[in-house]
Order: C-alpha cells, then structure tokens, then sequence
C-alpha cells in the first residue's frame, strides 16, 4: 500500500512537469522559495503578535503611570488637608465650619467632599454635611478602629461605605487628633466620592471593554470605570490579590478575567505603597491586539500574491545554480521593499547600505531632516550634522544595540537640526533586514515621522499642569516633587534644607477695594519680586489664593533661611505700583526647616503652617520660625 501511494504522488509530479514544462531544478527552486516565502510570513506573524502585546503593554504601562501620579497627587492634597482641618479644630472650633466652606471653594471644581470629626468614644460631633447631625455612634467603623489600635500618626484609607447621615458611598480618608498631653482624642474624617478617584477612565480613550481602578493592597475594590455611577465592583474583594514584579518599581502586568464583569483583560498594575493602594488600567485582550489585525490580512493575502509571483518567476527561470541565486536574491529585494512600503506609506523612508556607508532618502525623509541629498554619507560626522547634540548619546546607543540584535528593532525619538536650524522631532523606526554569514548587519531599513506638534503640544500640556495660570510660578503639585526630590537628596547627602510658608497681608483689603484685577496685578508682581529673592535652585510656588510657599534646597544654618525670609519680607513691604496707584501690603511668614523640624513633606509643611499662623497672631508682617515643642527652641 505504502509503494502504491509513493508511486501515485510520483506520477502526480511527473505529471504537472510535462503539463507545464518545468524541468527539475526549476521546480524545486519554485518549493523552496514558496516555502521560505510562507516560513517569512509566519515569523512576521509572530513578531506583530509580539509587537501588538508589547505596545499594548507600553501604552497600558504609561496610562497606569499618569493614573498613579494623578491618585498619588490626590491623595497627598486630599492629607495635606486633612493635617490643616486638623490643626484648625485643634485651634479654634467654633470657627471650623467656616474654614471648611472656604477649602471647599477652593477644591469644588476638582473634589466634593466631606468633613466629620468623631470623639474618643467613637461619636459623632461635627459634620460638615449636616450641621445639626445627631451624636451618631461611629465606633463600629473601620476608619475608627483602626487609630484607637495603633499610636503612630498615619493616614488611613478605608473601603467604600455608606454614610449614616450624608446617605452616599464614599470613601473615608482618617487621621487620629491627639490632644495637648498627646492622649487620643478622637478622628477627623474626609469622606471623598469614589467617582473621583474614576474620572481619568473619562480622559482616555481605551474602547468600551476598558477599565480603570484602584484598589487597596488587600484587594478590596474603591473605584472603577466605567459605570462607576451603578457601584458595579465597589468594594468587591479581588481573590488571590497577590501582584508580583520585577525590578525596581512596583509595577507589572497580567492577564487575567475580571471578577466584576468576566471580561479577559490585558492589566497593567503600579503600587503606591505609601498609601497602600495599586491602580490598574486594563483592555480588553480582543481590543489590545485589533490595531494590528488588518496588518495580519494584509501579510496573508500579500502571501498570495508573492506566491503566484515566485511560481511566474519560476517558470522563466533558466535551470543553471547562478540563475536561481539571481532569482532568489531579487525575490528577497522585491519582499524587502515590498514590507517597507507596506510599513512606511505616510512617512519618510531611509535605507542604509552599511557595506557601502550610503543612507538613501526618499522625498519625504528628506523634508523631515532638512537636507537636499538624496544620498548621505553614513558616518559618525553625518550623523553629528543631523541630530541634536542632547540627543546623540540616545540615539547611537539605540543603533548599536539593534545593531549587534540586542534588541528586536530600532525605535527612538529625538530632535534633527533641520535646514532653518530650528529643533524638529522625529520618531525613527528601523530593522536590520539582511545580516551575513557571520551575523553582522549589511542592509538596515526604516521610517522617519514627524513628531513635532504632538511633543509641543505635550511640553504644553506638562507646564500647565505644573505650573500656576496667574502668576506663572510653580503650582501645589510640581512644589510637591520638588519638596519630595529635595527632601530624598538631603537624607542622602545629609543636607538641610528649609520651607517658607507665608500669606500676604491686606491682600483682601486690595480686592475689595479696586477689584480682582488689580488683586492678579499684585499676585504677579509678588511672584516677581519674590523670585529675585532667590537662587535658582530655590522654588517659590503660589499654592492657592494669597498664599505662597518656598523651598530652599540648600542651607546652611537656619539663621540662613530666616535671613532669605526677612530679605522675602522686606521686599513685600515697599509699595507696589499697581494700576498707577501705590498700594501696600505685608506678609506673615513661618519657617521650617530640615531636619530640626521634621524629616518628611507633610511635617515640614504643616510646621511651616503653624509658624505662618503665629507670625499673625504676633502682629502679622514678620517671619516667625517652628518652635519644637519638646526642647521649646525655636
């Protein structure tokens, strides 16, 4: 049987030659070309699953990192008021709800919150959604207990909940109020919406199966998007919560189905493990890998028809060896050119002879870079006259690792000296398509696309978010890096460094009396005046209202710090010309300092608060330094 088949298929070769004259070397020529052809395809294949699962991991990766940050910031103002509420009910009760009403004012485009206060019993004295709220027994929740268990000073974070009197899930961020002898006296509670810890689902644009959450290390849900308004997942308890990672960053990625909705998503997870909480952003698997799908219709039915071209090759193919190496390396130019004009239509196309050290351009390359040459040396010199010297270092050693197959392909963005010598960006994209016997590149071929606007408009975006719309100084969150870069190098180096709080006196008076515009005028010219005070590794940054914050990152005594606050006084107080009128103000200002004062961003920065309140109740316009309570120095 088994001689019977082989005779078969022998006579079904034969046959086929005799029906259209092929002789035999032609014929196998024509096997081993289709063969190695549907070989290429497949390892194209492959390599774009890989490529969709590794840019979907990088486009998730960098979501869940501008989602960690804008939680992190969150958070950190969400404390930094809790620490303020806290010492404005230490200090003066009766004028609390007001104090309140004035943070909202501030916050209620970003944050709808609520404050409660519970007493040492676990009861209900104060709620600022309520003022007439009965002495509601609180004992019993979590964000109670858990600060009558422990004597450290530390924000707590609990699981969704429903309010007994505002009646809405929402989230309570504690911290314990000690009194004066430093006995527990009770916490205060902002309770802050879940859907604001959602909204950046809003921001991006990750299809309808996507989703955005945050979750505590215990695996208990707080927010999620989308239909966080349903309180779908709130305060669901993810199973088997246990993220592993590699690295230096507490960060990774996995797939696996949602316990909310059942739907296989492709996770990218980072921790903030100072508030014990990890955020996740995750797309579904079937959207992440759809961006590639027509590519992979494209190589199939590309396939076919390099098939039919091989087999017409083939067929005028004389049968001598030298004749079928010319056929077989003129078929691996026409694919190769073929995949680039498949990969670079809409850009500009380079291919590098790295025998012959010539770079050809296409029309479009050309227009990017800035230069007339269709032909370019590829030399050192070459390549020094087209990239910006900031990024040469970046962009040579991207090239000789995908140079010696380090790495898969070559990507790297970087500026070009254009022929107006104007800064353009471009994104580079490159593969080595032909290597030697011995594994050394020959021929390596690529797109330029220009990037220009998109970087812009990012530099744009990232400076109006770091930076104050009036005054053009720093905001709250970019002084928070600074004081938390500066506060990690002192611990390092074993530095000091001191905070400036202050608020401008009779500022109100300005308002009130020749209006808000000429109130912007002053806050201009104090951020000004300000700013020449300082050095230029120093910051000074206006956090809200009048009030202005300063960071000296190196001192040397604290008398240093005091002389900058005197010399940042002193300034304030000669007169300002403002809508040709002459108007003066003052300032109270606190000073605290690293490490006399406390050695983390919160404690700095609440000592700093509380000398600034005592240079007002000393008579305002002076500078006031933090008193420790246990030596009683200033």
């Amino acid at each position: 049987m088994k001689k019977k088949n082989i005779f078969v298929y022998r006579r079904w070769f034969v046959g086929i030659r005799k029906h259209f004259g092929l002789s035999k070397q032609v014929l196998l020529f024509t096997l081993i070309a289709i063969i190695g052809l549907w070989t290429a395809i497949g390892i194209g294949l492959s390599q774009l699953h890989r490529l969709a699962d590794t840019e979907s991991k990088i486009e998730l990766e960098n979501l869940t990192l501008a989602f960690s940050e804008e939680v992190n910031s969150s958070v950190n103002t969400i404390d930094l008021s809790l620490i303020g509420l806290r010492s404005h009910w230490i200090r003066d009760r009766n004028g609390f709800r007001q104090i309140i009403s004035r943070l909202q004012a501030h916050l209620q485009d970003d944050v709808s919150f609520q404050v409660s206060i519970v007493d040492a019993n676990g009861k209900l004295v104060f709620s600022s959604a309520d003022p007439n709220a009965k002495a509601i027994d609180l004992s019993d929740r979590a964000h109670f207990k858990i600060h009558t268990q422990r004597e450290v000073d530390r924000l707590f974070i609990s699981a969704p909940v429903l309010g007994r009197v505002s009646n809405l899930w929402t989230i309570q961020f504690t911290r314990p109020i000690f009194d004066v002898p430093g006995h527990f006296d009770g916490v205060i509670v902002i309770s802050v919406a879940p859907s604001y810890f959602s909204r950046f689902y809003h921001q991006i644009k990750l299809g309808e199966s996507a989703d955005v959450t945050l979750v505590r290390t215990d695996g208990t849900i707080l927010a999620r998007s989308p239909r966080e308004e349903d309180g779908i997942g709130m305060g669901t308890k993810i199973a088997n919560f246990q993220l592993e990672h590699t690295g230096p960053h507490l960060t990774g990625s996995y797939l696996r189905a949602s316990e909310v909705d059942g739907i296989k998503r492709l996770y990218s997870w980072r921790s903030l493990p100072k508030f014990e909480l990890t955020v996740l952003v995750g797309q579904a698997e079937v959207v992440a890998f759809d961006r590639y799908r027509e590519q992979y219709g494209l190589y199939i039915f590309s396939g076919i028809g390099m098939t039919g071209f091989i087999i017409g090759i083939g067929y005028f193919i004389l049968a001598s060896a030298r004749q079928k190496a010319s056929a077989m390396a003129a078929l691996a130019e026409s694919e190769a050119r073929w995949n680039l004009a498949l990969a670079g239509a809409e850009d500009g196309v380079w291919d590098w002879n790295i025998r012959a050290g010539t770079l050809q351009l296409s029309r479009r390359s050309r227009e990017i870079l800035g230069v007339v040459e269709e032909v370019l040396p590829a030399t050192p010199e070459a390549l020094q006259k087209l990239v910006h010297p900031d990024d040469l270092l970046h962009v040579e050693q991207a090239l000789i690792m995908h140079l010696r197959a380090k790495t898969p392909n070559y990507k790297v963005e970087h500026r070009v000296l254009a022929s107006e010598k104007k800064e353009r960006w471009v994104l580079a994209k490159g593969m080595v398509v032909r290597r030697n016997e011995n594994g050394e590149p020959v021929r390596m071929i690529g797109t330029y696309s220009d990037v220009t606007s998109r970087k812009q408009e990012d530099n744009a975006n990232k400076y109006r978010a770091e930076h104050d719309t009036l005054t053009g100084l720093p905001n709250r969150h970019l002084f928070a890096d600074r004081l938390r870069q500066c506060l990690l190098r002192a611990k390092r180096e074993n530095t000091c460094f001191s905070v400036i709080y202050f608020d401008l006196d009779k500022f109100k008076a300005v308002n009130d009396q020749m209006g808000h515009e000429a109130g912007d005028l002053l806050l201009k010219e104090v951020g000004r005046r300000v700013t020449e005070c300082l050095r230029d590794s120093d910051t000074v940054a206006r956090i809200g209202g009048d009030e202005f914050v300063v960071l000296l990152s190196t001192i040397n005594t604290e008398e240093h710090a005091v002389v900058v606050a005197q010399t940042i006084l002193e300034a304030l107080l000669k007169p300002f010309s403002i809508q040709s009128s002459q108007v003066s103000i003052g300032a109270s200002l606190g000073v605290a300092t690293f490490p006399s004062h406390g050695n983390t961003e919160e404690v700095l920065m609440r000592c700093a608060d509380e000398a600034m309140y005592r240079a007002k109740a000393d008579g305002r316009s002076r500078v006031s330094v933090h008193v420790n309570q246990r030596s009683g120095a200033a």
